[in-house]
Order: C-alpha cells, then structure tokens, then sequence
C-alpha cells in the first residue's frame, strides 16, 4: 500500500477516488454586442448594420479585403441599446470582405460579398 497526495492506493483492493462537483470560479462575462444583424448581403453601394450594445462610446468598424488588407475604417458612435449603421461601401471592388467591429473588449467579424 502507498500513499499518492491525499488517497491510498492498494494494487490488490484497488482505490477510492472522491469526485467533487465543479464550482464557478468566476463571473460569467455578458457581451458588449448582441443581436448583430448586417444587410443586404451580397452589398451594393451601402452595407446596413444593427446591433444592442450594452455600453456606449466610441468603435472602430473596418472592411478587409481578401489579402487581408484594410480598405475602409470609420469611427462610429455608439449608444446604449439598439443601434443601426450604415457603411458607405460605393467605392470597394466587386469581391469578398470582412467586415470587423469592436465595442469594449469584444470584436465581430462577418463577411460579406460587394457586387457592381
């Protein structure tokens, strides 16, 4: 018989092990944005956003191109509850994008198609 840490071990009469049930040991974190809704998809020449953000302020809403180049950022405010937005998108070339947003510590992307 041997000890490991706080249990016995016997080979022979094998051993108990006392499972605990598993406590939080933090506060689960609500999302700045919820509720992200962007239209039309494919875009013509102006990309449509709404959104509930629980915090008001300032965010940054960029457009990448497929080799990961930015092509469009604005700067937008922001307000407390539901929020629509729109981007002027008139000047991109025909092709797929990602559009990434942030408010507070947290950043979305979805990805878009812009047609003629």
């Amino acid at each position: 018989m041997g000890t490991v840490g706080n249990w016995s071990t016997d080979l022979e009469r094998g051993f108990t092990l006392n499972v605990l049930q598993e406590m939080p040991t933090s506060i689960s974190t609500v999302p700045d944005i919820a509720e992200l809704n962007v239209w039309p998809n494919p875009v013509g020449n102006e990309l449509n956003l709404d959104f509930n953000s629980i915090r008001a302020g300032s965010s940054i809403f960029s457009v990448i191109n497929t080799d990961g180049r930015t092509v469009l950022q604005e700067e937008r405010t922001v307000v407390l509850g539901k929020n629509t937005l729109e981007l002027n998108t008139a000047s991109l070339a025909p092709g797929l994008y990602l559009l990434r947003m942030g408010v507070g510590a947290q950043q979305l992307a979805h990805r878009f198609l812009k047609v003629q």
